[in-house]
């Protein structure tokens, strides 16, 4: 169990993998501040820019997007 939870925190924090996350969360914010973009709305936007990505740092953005619009509302 714990060396999932290592494994993956590794995969996480590789550098490549660090800036495509704070990429997408600063896209997620801006998406979010935009009136009328939702966070789902965000994620549709952001689906071709994972077209040429592995499948999990395709994954990693997308949550990423999703999630930084949410945390700007509550």
């Amino acid at each position: 169990m714990i060396d999932l939870l290592t494994s993956g925190l590794a995969v996480v924090f590789a550098p490549k993998m660090f800036i495509l996350i704070i990429f997408a969360v600063f896209l997620g914010t801006l998406f979010g501040a935009l009136p009328g973009v939702s966070a789902t709305m965000a994620v549709t936007l952001g689906i071709p820019f994972t077209y040429k990505m592995d499948a999990v740092s395709a994954i990693a953005f997308l949550v990423a997007i999703y999630c930084a619009p949410s945390q700007e509302a509550g």
